[in-house]
């Protein structure tokens, strides 16, 4: 099953390893694309799963200077040991922003479900006290987002404004395309008011245009748009010949399976793909 359906998975992650990673990677560069690089897991409990977790990250930023990659990291605060404790996480995201400052790079925070929300917020802000090359990712979908922006750049932090990916209930999440629109409308509205640099991570053409229009209006050029590798190549593209800064989101690592599946699901077009491979066609 594994070795039909990675030649289709291909297209949205780098491979296991961070040196497949970083040659698609520089191969990203060479176009004009800046890169953000994941090491894919999440939900992580163990204690030596998180240890391995952080010395990987260690080690992708090593690389990364090595073959003097454009780009930075993005982590996951579950896999830096919040499922053992708040403290274990706080303390592995130190680590990494450390490293990241001591070579002049970025660090992102990734976004996860609502339990995981505040938590990750309050991490954040912690190393943000010591730390200012760290960001983090917000979700328009959420109905505590307008508020969650407000604290973060009272505090001078940094954004990566997404729609949301989770199955969130509606007592929290904003439900359908249309509210989630206007809900990261009103988002984006705000980050170009204001000075700090932050992402528009979306691939909704809508959106897109809409920050296009912001950014002539305000005549903001502190931003950049991020997108996932194998999605919207066209508009990505695009951006980049039109002055833009983008950085596409490499995923890599064993755990793999379910990101690739999250994004073929995304399109008919992919699950048909899917299904060819699976019956030989």
């Amino acid at each position: 099953m594994s070795s039909l359906f990675l030649p289709i998975a291909k297209r949205f992650i780098a491979g296991e390893r961070a040196e497949e990673a970083l040659q698609q990677c520089k191969s990203l560069n060479a176009k004009g694309f800046k890169v953000l690089v994941n090491y894919l897991g999440e939900d992580t409990s163990s204690g030596a799963e998180v240890d391995a977790n952080v010395q990987e990250y260690l080690r992708l930023y090593d690389l990364l200077e090595q073959d003097r990659v454009a780009g930075s990291a993005s982590v996951k605060l579950t896999q830096l040991g919040l499922g053992i404790s708040f403290s274990e996480a706080l303390n592995n995201l130190e680590r990494l922003a450390a490293k990241a400052e001591s070579l002049n790079r970025y660090l992102w925070l990734d976004m996860e479900g609502t339990r995981f929300t505040e938590d990750t917020i309050g991490a954040y802000l912690a190393v943000l006290e010591r730390h200012k090359g760290v960001g983090v990712a917000l979700q328009a979908y959420l109905k505590r987002t307008a508020a969650d922006l407000g604290v973060v750049l009272g505090k001078g932090g940094q954004v990566r404004v997404c729609k949301g990916a989770y199955d969130e209930p509606a007592s929290v999440a904003f439900k359908g395309r249309k509210t989630t629109v206007e809900s990261y409308k009103v988002l984006l509205k705000r980050l170009f008011e204001q000075e700090s640099h932050f992402a528009v991570a979306t691939h909704d053409a809508e959106l897109i245009e809409f920050a296009a229009e912001l950014a002539s209006d305000t005549k903001k050029q502190n931003f950049e748009f991020q997108m996932l590798k194998g999605v919207g190549e066209d508009m990505a593209r695009d951006l980049v010949t039109n002055g833009y800064a983008v950085s596409i989101y490499v995923p890599y690592g064993a755990r793999w399976a379910g990101y690739a599946m999250r994004r073929i699901r995304e399109r008919r077009r992919n699950v048909l793909l899917l299904l060819r491979a699976l019956v030989g066609a």
